[in-house]
């Protein structure tokens, strides 16, 4: 059986697509947003940021310019060996000499590709620093925030935006 909710303003020509059990509505053109309800679903959700870097230290010599540029290239030949998905998003570029990588997605299912990642970049570059937030709407109350510092990555509870229900969307009308 589909959850009920609306996705998109249906309007008098509609198409319904089905996938996972979830029914969605949609116009012709799918352009229309008009509500949607994450306590509805149960989906894995993820965003975050990273700058990589190759070292927490203070290293201004050729030696470690050479160790910084394998380690950068390394990072970029893990996140280029990551296999493309529809519905995520892995990107990462060059700002001001420094890599910048950025993540999100949302699955109906939850994956632990993003916090692979994270770790991945944490031990191929341990001056990398970022956060990854993700919740696994309809399973968890909270969000979790993973904390990339110093070549590790910490979980915590991301106190501003937990709970969901509550912090970031009010509850359904007659829940108690």
């Amino acid at each position: 059986a589909g959850v009920k909710r609306t996705l998109l303003d249906t309007g008098e020509d509609r198409r319904t697509l089905t996938k996972a059990g979830n029914e969605h509505l949609l116009d012709t053109e799918g352009s229309h947003v008009r509500s949607f309800r994450w306590q509805d679903v149960v989906v894995f959700e993820w965003h975050g940021w990273a700058v990589v870097v190759a070292s927490p230290g203070v290293e201004d010599d050729e030696d470690a310019d050479n160790r910084s540029a394998g380690i950068l290239s390394a990072v970029q030949e893990y996140l280029n060996g990551q296999a493309p998905v529809v519905n995520e998003v892995l990107d990462w570029r060059w700002q001001n000499g420094q890599m910048h990588v950025w993540v999100a997605g949302c699955h109906n299912h939850p994956t632990m590709k993003p916090h692979d990642v994270w770790t991945r970049i944490g031990l191929l570059a341990p001056g990398s620093y970022g956060v990854l937030h993700s919740i696994y709407h309809g399973v968890d109350r909270d969000w979790s925030r993973r904390v990339l510092r110093r070549g590790a990555v910490q979980v915590e509870v991301e106190e501003n935006l937990s709970p969901h229900v509550g912090q970031v969307e009010d509850p359904e009308p007659g829940a108690g």
